[in-house]
């Protein structure tokens, strides 16, 4: 069994008094039917570990996010986001049932298309405040061995937003794959990729294994792309794209260790060593980093908007690189919910890293003030263009800004009907920075 990590840096101060349910053993894959494609699992399994079990039979999930550390429990409870989402959506819409064990001890088995499907479309986000989660079914598709990859730099946000729509909207059948990497205020490289059987005879000299130990980091070998000003298309061993940025944890890994280590002469002698397990960096000064000085958020923004969120990104954090994944959201009920009323396209902005407004790690108390107010700004956002902030971070809204953000609607039904008012903390509760310890 695959020991799995949680992600968080920081600890929740609601847990205390409570009563703790382990639910480590939760960590098998209980059904892999390839006949009918789906896997059931339970909520401890890990994106590696599922992916080593599916892509030897020559199968994936429809939506793979990059770090193999993340827990399927996790990316539905919390949320999840691949590359391939501007195809496939958000995590939870490749999930086809749960089973919820709710405060009353009663199994329910919650369906997408059956039984309790409003249980099903509220679970998602919910961070097990609805119930336990104790298994998952998940849709399964047939995986080819390689992916073509486009890079194309663009030098404005707007060429990048024009390029991304015209990706999206107008060649959606064509690409399975579409995200871009920001590298400065104007500078980014949009990168799209297809899947194919094999990798034409004439261009086998494109192969680029980027996962070998040795390798440069993705988001390195990305930015090159800028300097040259031109597109460039080559061929990946499809399970290496699906870990690409997982080495370098995206580019968090410079803020672990000294940036002499990341060179190419100590790739070769410890690179074997990389992705690092999530412990480590839990157990040393990061832990502070994260909790004090340090940016972890996604937040999420209709595509008509990307422009003028990434210029307000660029004057509150001026951090860098960002991460760009575009999603289609539906109008589907739940907590994520689509308030225009059509299928729209949004992107989500990761932002990892310290900004640039702290500088060393024992400054005082004011600067992570200084921090939360900044996040505070995203927030106020977010709300104004009707934009969400994954709950994988902690939010510093407070309980009437949290639910203008959230469709409280479903979930508050939902727990009035589980019966988890008094016996499980809220969503909000679990969120709020200030039932956090740090």
């Amino acid at each position: 069994m695959d020991n799995c990590q949680q992600m968080c840096f920081t600890r929740p101060e609601y847990k205390k008094g409570m009563y703790k349910i382990n639910l480590d053993n939760l960590c098998n894959i209980v059904e892999l039917n390839t006949s009918s494609k789906f896997v059931r699992v339970e909520p401890k399994v890990s994106i590696d570990q599922l992916q080593r079990a599916l892509l030897p039979l020559g199968y994936t999930l429809p939506v793979v996010p990059e770090i193999g550390d993340l827990q399927i429990g996790g990316l539905v409870l919390g949320a999840g986001i691949s590359s391939s989402s501007a195809k496939n959506g958000l995590f939870q819409h490749s999930c086809l049932a749960y089973e919820i064990v709710t405060t009353s001890g009663e199994l329910i088995t919650a369906e997408r298309e059956g039984s309790h499907q409003s249980l099903f479309f509220g679970l998602p986000w919910s961070l097990g405040s609805l119930g336990f989660l104790v298994s998952i079914s998940l849709k399964i598709r047939e995986c080819p061995p390689y992916i073509r990859l486009q890079y194309q730099p663009c030098f404005s946000t707007k060429e990048l937003a024009g390029r991304i729509e015209e990706l999206i909207m107008k060649k959606r059948t064509e690409n399975e794959f579409v995200e871009a990497i920001q590298y400065d205020k104007e500078c980014s490289v949009l990168i799209s990729g297809t899947f194919i059987d094999k990798i034409p005879r004439n261009d086998r000299n494109y192969k680029n294994n980027i996962g070998r130990w040795y390798k440069p980091f993705f988001y390195l070998y990305v930015k090159k792309m800028l300097e040259s000003g031109g597109s460039k298309t080559e061929y990946i061993p499809t399970k290496q794209y699906f870990t690409r940025h997982w080495r370098s944890l995206f580019w968090e890994l410079r803020s672990i260790l000294p940036s002499l280590l990341l060179l190419f002469p100590f790739r070769w002698i410890i690179g074997w060593f990389l992705p690092l397990s999530l412990p480590f960096p839990k157990t040393c000064r990061v832990r502070r980093l994260y909790s004090k000085q340090h940016v972890l958020q996604n937040i999420m923004v209709p595509l008509s908007d990307l422009q003028e969120a990434l210029k307000l990104v660029d004057k509150e954090m001026k951090i860098y690189p960002l991460w760009l994944c575009p999603f289609h959201l539906t109008a589907h009920t739940g907590l994520v919910r689509n308030q225009h009323g059509l299928k729209l396209m949004y992107v989500n902005i990761g932002i990892y890293g310290q900004p640039r407004l702290t500088q060393s790690f024992d400054e005082e108390e004011s600067s992570s003030n200084t921090v939360a107010e900044k996040i505070k700004t995203l927030e106020g956002y977010l709300r104004e263009v009707k934009g969400f902030q994954m709950l994988c971070s902690d939010s510093h809204q407070n309980a009437a800004e949290f639910w203008e953000m959230f469709d409280a609607a479903l979930y508050d039904w939902l727990r009035a009907k589980y019966d988890c008012k008094v016996s499980i903390p809220s969503v909000f509760e679990k969120v709020y920075a200030e039932n956090r310890t740090k």
